[in-house]
């Protein structure tokens, strides 16, 4: 005997055993509710792994100490408080695992486990570490999330051979740049800390590794950089070892149209008054300095945004509000509280950008009556999002000097004022700024940044972060847009609002022929001058910002701001669908109005588009899956309808669904909003309720077990699982979705409806399950096939010796296939084995079943040859999985345990393969692309025209 399996019998049935002699190496005694070890293992003196996990102990089992060969031990989920410093007698312990309990410290016996490789004590009350971890020097994993701890401390230096730090949760807001001595890491996961910068040092980390850095409150520069891939982080690092104190910010003016933001701006500057000054169209962007409140020695520039009032503007300059900013609305007290918006304007800035904005509320006209308006209450409603309340007249300098000393003392609280920024970095900004030109092309942004020092990696994380502050307007991964880099965001905007303004293309209900852009676009005045050959260019954003899409002629556009208010005939009642059709609907309830949120979703949307779009809707079309679709706002322009039927509507429901929400989280982070599911139960009159149950509250019900739930509008009862159907939980486990998976490919056409039908449903669950892995890892393909290169290798046995070949397959949906360029050929250790094989098992679950469907689905632009292709490289790729030998996952100290699932552990391992196997991320010409849905996919170049149709012709 060797191993034993005691495990759930409970404490009565295994107190007392007594094992003698026994030759065992393996024990399992957990889930027992053991309050102590009332066995008698001390004799087991070859045994090597114990397993004491969520049973009821208070104290570590000192009856452990005599056993001499242990290597492996789990007292997980326990109450234990303390650990003896009698521990280090375990001298052979590699792994320990002491997640879930009570523990208060670590104390130096673990600095005496010299061949410890694995220790996890996640989930306790940790508030420090121990000071002597000079003896672990061949730890690999160290597991501390979720615990007190303020600091990763210098003692973590000693650590040479670790490769994976865990320590989310806890409250650290400081690192020790010590950290930057540990060459070996490949994953460091500090999220949902208290950090607000990182040691420039850190910059020294492998370029291998993986940094996890999410729900931290950084701040300045930095902010940006962080949500940014590993690589680029890492740059902005190493850049910031010479870095110098800035001073400046963004100061936008807004309000209703004709109240006076112009003029009020160039009396901030010292210029004269200018009697009816023309209308602002678009934003004029100029600079005004203004000392620094506390600093005398500093003054700090601003950079102003005039935003025009109009409404036509509204949608396309939210845009432009940034966080961090400085804003001055602006309104006429001759005109009151409510006919100047004021309300609606704070809103809009909130929904746009949160709370980090602050807004100084200006009366102008202050001369011709005195400004009445509830301050008190509108502080009392919004908070630190309003600092102060002023009145000027700009035509008698009435109130400009107090105004002068607020915006410097509100823009000298900016979080960002005083931060640092490489000084190299600062070179190239002023070098790039100072060209008297409204664009340059990319080769030239690219060799004034290399004259100051920027590397590659540096130069786009540099774009990215004058992009996000709104020094310029770039888009590096757009194949239209990368060539070029536009200095003067004004001179786009601009461009963008003639066209909002032209009445021939607003006649035409939106659509823009491009036959008439050199109409628009021409010189207007002398002042503006916009050449012919950047006409695609500008297509092409408005594209990007969602202001208009191309039609399938290609010779024209459509503006979703501008098409009729008038509601067409829809082809279909999707609240009565049609026999053999299924039909989900939900309301999203957005708490404040959303500005433009249509016409985005229109443009978002339009790959899907039947031709029927109105000011409050749209009516689409999957055609691959045979589904109708509606998204349509309702009159109180709070409720969003989403309906879809068709025989399996639920992949391109979901995509919907998602989509919008991630359209709110990106424009309106601010905006609160729910999902309602709606009763529609019929009464003996045949008409349907119009009650609504909270989306979240049925889902509390559920896991509650609770069956029913009563509607409070025509107060009948409604089975909780029926409302639910098209609502599954937000984070279903991965093996739960992978189970869905084998189901799907069980079950027969018939069964499901037709191939249609199952196109549908396999794309969801596919969709699904790559959505779970995008929380591990992003920046390299998910899909792949594994198999050896000798095609007649696998035959009685596997062997670590022989060489693979891996081949990546694009992730369309509904389209998955092998890329022909992206195929590696190397030589995997068995450690790597360990580690990828749970996700190769669950990767040749998802192919197996998403790839023929491909081939097979109607619409889809495969063949049955990419079929005949593709079939043998997964019956090899099957064959070794069942060829794999069953490896212990303690020879495996690496093997990813959080959430109970090792799937994230294999894909990091796949992903550090690719980085040695394609250091310069080429992967075949796969890109990484957003889909409207808010997925991240890779994709080969064919479908990559989808998402990045290039620049039009015109």
């Amino acid at each position: 005997m060797t191993k034993v399996d005691m495990s759930g019998l409970g404490a009565e049935m295994v107190k007392g055993t007594v094992f003698g002699e026994a030759r065992i190496t393996s024990l399992d005694l957990s889930g027992n509710d053991l309050t102590s070890v009332d066995i008698d293992i001390s004799s087991l003196k070859m045994l090597r792994t114990l397993k004491l996990s969520n049973n009821r102990l208070r104290e570590f089992p000192t009856e452990l100490l005599g056993l001499p060969r242990l290597a492996s031990l789990d007292l997980s989920g326990n109450q234990i408080s303390s650990i003896p410093p009698e521990i280090s007698e375990l001298k052979g312990l590699r792994t320990l695992r002491i997640n879930d309990n009570v523990l208060a410290s670590v104390n130096s016996g673990f600095g005496k486990l010299t061949q410890l490789e694995t220790l996890e004590v996640a989930r306790n009350q940790l508030i420090g570490i121990t000071d002597k971890l000079q003896g672990l020097a061949k730890l690999k994993t160290l597991d501390v999330s979720v615990n007190y701890l303020g600091e990763i401390q210098d003692e973590f230096k000693y650590l040479k051979s670790l490769r994976r730090l865990k320590a989310a949760g806890n409250r650290i807001a400081t690192l020790t740049p010590e950290l930057a001595g540990l060459r070996n890491l490949e994953f460091l996961d500090l999220r949902d800390n208290y950090l607000t910068d990182l040691p420039y040092e850190l910059g020294d980390l492998p370029d291998r590794i993986l940094l996890k850095l999410e729900g931290n409150s950084f701040a300045g520069p930095f902010s940006y950089v962080a949500a940014r891939d590993t690589p680029s982080i890492l740059n902005y690092l190493r850049s910031n070892k010479d870095s110098t104190e800035q001073f400046e910010a963004k100061l936008v003016l807004v309000g209703e149209g004709a109240v006076g933001k112009t003029s009020l701006l160039a009396k901030l500057r010292g210029e004269e008054f200018i009697e009816n000054r023309p209308t602002t169209h678009g934003i004029e962007i100029d600079r005004l300095k203004v000392p620094h409140a506390t600093r005398a020695d500093v003054s700090i520039e601003l950079n102003t945004w005039d935003f025009g009032g109009q409404e036509v503007y509204r949608i396309t300059h939210q845009f432009f509000f940034s966080q961090r900013a400085l804003y001055l609305l602006l309104w006429k007290p001759r005109e009151g509280q409510e006919e100047n918006a004021i309300e609606g304007w704070v809103r809009r800035i909130r929904l746009r950008i949160g709370s980090d904005a602050r807004i100084v509320l200006v009366a102008t006209h202050a001369s011709e009556r005195r400004p009445e308006i509830d301050f008190p209450m509108l502080r009392r409603r919004y908070g630190p999002l309003l600092v102060a309340n002023h009145a000027v007249d700009s035509s008698t300098d009435e109130g400009l000097a107090e105004l002068r000393k607020i915006i410097a003392m509100a823009a000298s609280r900016l979080p960002q004022i005083g931060e640092r920024l490489p000084a190299s970095w600062v070179r190239a900004r002023e070098e790039i700024l100072g060209l008297d030109e409204p664009f340059i092309t990319r080769l030239a942004f690219e060799r004034i940044c290399a004259l100051h020092g920027l590397d590659e990696e540096s130069t786009e994380t540099f774009s990215e972060l004058l992009h996000d502050l709104g020094h310029i307007v770039y888009y590096g991964e757009d194949e239209g847009l990368r060539d070029l880099v536009v200095l003067d965001p004004e001179w786009l905007t601009k461009a963008i609002g003639y066209v909002l303004e032209d009445s021939e293309t607003r006649t035409k209900a939106g659509v823009l022929s491009h036959s008439r852009l050199g109409d628009i676009w021409a010189p207007r005045g002398g002042t503006e001058i916009y050449p012919p050959k950047y006409f695609p260019y500008f297509l092409r954003l408005m594209e990007k910002f969602d202001v208009s899409y191309r039609l399938p002629d290609d010779s024209s556009s459509l503006v979703a701001q501008l098409v009729p208010y008038e509601r067409p005939v829809l082809p279909v009642n999707l609240k009565n669908p049609a026999e053999q059709r299924r039909s989900l609907r939900m309301v999203c309830r957005t708490q404040e109005v959303a500005p433009g949120l249509i016409a985005w979703l229109t443009v978002r949307s339009h790959q899907y588009s039947t031709g029927l779009h109105w000011r409050r809707g749209v009516f689409l079309l999957h055609r691959k899956y045979n589904t109708q679709a509606l998204l349509e706002l309702a009159d109180n322009n709070l409720d969003l309808v989403i309906a879809a039927q068709g025989p399996a509507p639920d992949y391109f429901f979901y995509a919907l669904r998602d989509g919008i929400e991630e359209l709110i989280g990106r424009r309106w982070p601010g905006l609160k909003y729910e999902f309602l599911v709606p009763c529609l139960l019929s009464d003996d009159g045949g008409r349907a309720c119009m009650g609504h149950f909270p989306a979240t509250m049925l889902e509390k019900l559920r896991a509650r077990g609770e069956p029913r739930a009563i509607c409070h509008r025509c107060a009948n009862w409604r089975d909780v699982n029926e409302l639910l159907t098209g609502f599954e939980l937000s984070h279903r486990p991965f093996e739960t979705v992978m189970s869905d998976i084998k189901e799907l490919q069980e079950k027969t056409l018939d069964a499901l409806g037709g191939i249609q039908a199952k196109a549908a449903n396999i794309a969801h669950h596919v969709r699904a399950a790559l959505n779970i892995l995008s929380a591990e890892v992003v920046d390299c393909p998910r899909l792949f096939s594994l198999y050896p290169t000798d095609r007649s290798a696998i035959v009685e046995r596997f062997s670590f010796r022989q060489s693979m070949t891996l081949q990546l397959w694009c992730e369309e949906p509904g389209e998955h296939h092998p890329v022909g360029d992206a195929k590696y050929t190397f030589k995997p250790s068995k450690e790597w084995f360990v580690q990828v094989s749970p996700y190769l098992k669950a990767v040749l679950k998802i192919l197996s079943i998403a790839g023929p469907i491909a081939i097979a689905a109607v619409g889809a632009s495969l063949t049955e040859q990419d079929l005949v292709k593709t079939k043998p490289d997964l019956d090899l790729m099957k064959a070794l999985v069942d060829k794999l030998p069953q490896l212990d996952v303690d020879e495996a100290p690496a093997l990813h345990r959080e959430s109970g699932w090792a799937e994230g552990a294999g894909l990091r391992a796949l992903r550090g393969l690719l980085l040695d196997l394609d250091p310069n991320l080429q992967y075949g010409g796969m890109r990484r692309v957003i889909s409207s849905s808010g997925d991240l996919l890779w994709v080969c170049e064919r479908h990559h025209r989808t998402y990045d149709p290039g620049l039009p012709v015109v």
